[in-house]
């Protein structure tokens, strides 16, 4: 019951304090907390137990933030958006495929590596932990592939915020710039209108839970993630704009329940172990070589400098940083197709992750 209620007030506190300093990661800071807590034997954390929290989290944070997402505007996202995004959601799994057969042939859980890869940078950090979970893959290489992925997404990002940027993609065609950042207004969210979101997603997983449960399926994990998932999405028509900032933040508070239940069960010094370090090579050549290709492909296609970062920046990073990019390039007129883009990439990249799974298992 303790270590429950610590790892309910942990995020909460996490995110308080992210909104206050900027430079503060909650992210990394429940994965310390988490491995702190697991230094502590007399709050005995039950492995068991911990693995029933780390599936119910990670499910449940895939839920609100697929129900935040708006599928009609993804419908109405521009060509050159599409074109860009669907370049670059074909060029990760590629990319994730190839470097994984060269570098780490003979890895036990190499088809797992590449799909959660996959996935990362299509969908950014929550499809990483649910392609992990979905898989069953074994928790070190999780979390060491998600300190891999936040070091050079750290690195890549301070490129991508900096002036160097337009320099590196000045070859591509420029959009007028527009200095006006605001995004839609979200109106003030009261606690019974919330309250009912949960209830609907609390919903969503009772079903995606039954269904698995009567049909007594092999991976119950996966089948669980894909039912919830395509419930999420159609479930998102009946929620208004004014309740995706709401749903978005019930999501990280679960992502975050999941970081502190995966940080109390790792080992660190297995992910640091010299045997990892080829998984960091791994990363960083996916991708930089991702990024690189998909440069020369809007230069083919013609699209727009801007829509090329912003769709590329959607895919790695999140729906969540695409503002403060579109700020960085003073360009207003991509940021609701930059977040589009990156709304669709959350939902869409488990199920690439999983093609790449089945394709790698089935071949080899």
């Amino acid at each position: 019951m303790i270590i429950l209620l610590i790892c309910i007030f942990i995020p909460f506190l996490m995110l308080t304090l992210e909104k206050r300093f900027k430079a503060f990661n909650s992210v990394i800071a429940c994965y310390a907390l988490g491995f702190a807590l697991s230094l502590q034997p007399w709050l005995g954390i039950d492995k068991e137990w911990a693995q029933k929290v780390l599936g119910f989290s990670i499910v449940m944070a895939i839920i609100f933030l697929l129900m935040s997402s708006d599928i009609k505007a993804w419908l109405k996202t521009g060509k050159d958006f599409i074109r860009s995004a669907l370049a670059f959601f074909i060029i990760v799994p590629i990319m994730s495929i190839c470097f994984t057969l060269i570098l780490i042939p003979e890895h036990i859980e190499f088809d797992k590596i590449a799909a959660m890869l996959t996935g990362v940078y299509i969908g950014s950090i929550p499809n990483l932990f649910a392609l992990g979970q979905a898989l069953r893959a074994d928790l070190n290489l999780i979390a060491t592939l998600q300190l891999a992925d936040i070091f050079f997404s750290g690195v890549f990002s301070l490129i991508i915020l900096s002036p160097l940027i337009k320099k590196i993609y000045a070859f591509l065609p420029h959009l007028p710039e527009s200095h006006d950042f605001s995004l839609p207004e979200f109106k003030s969210f009261q606690f019974r209108e919330s309250f009912k979101l949960c209830l609907w997603a609390l919903l969503i997983f009772l079903v995606g839970f039954g269904i698995n449960y009567l049909g007594e399926f092999q991976n119950s994990q996966l089948v669980i993630l894909t039912l919830v998932s395509v419930l999420a999405m159609v479930f998102s028509y009946q929620f208004k704009v004014t309740a995706q900032k709401e749903l978005m933040s019930i999501g990280e508070y679960f992502l975050l329940i999941f970081c502190v239940m995966i940080g109390s069960q790792i080992d660190f010094s297995e992910i640091f172990a010299q045997k990892n370090f080829i998984l960091f090579i791994l990363t960083f050549s996916i991708i930089l070589t991702s990024i690189i290709i998909h440069m020369l492909f809007c230069f083919y296609l013609k699209i727009p400098r801007d829509i090329a970062i912003i769709t590329m920046t959607a895919g790695i990073y999140s729906p969540a940083f695409v503002p403060a990019v579109a700020k960085s390039l003073n360009n207003k007129s991509i940021l609701i197709g930059g977040m589009t883009v990156g709304l669709f990439g959350l939902a869409m990249a488990s199920y690439i992750g999983l093609v790449v799974n089945l394709l790698l298992t089935s071949l080899f």
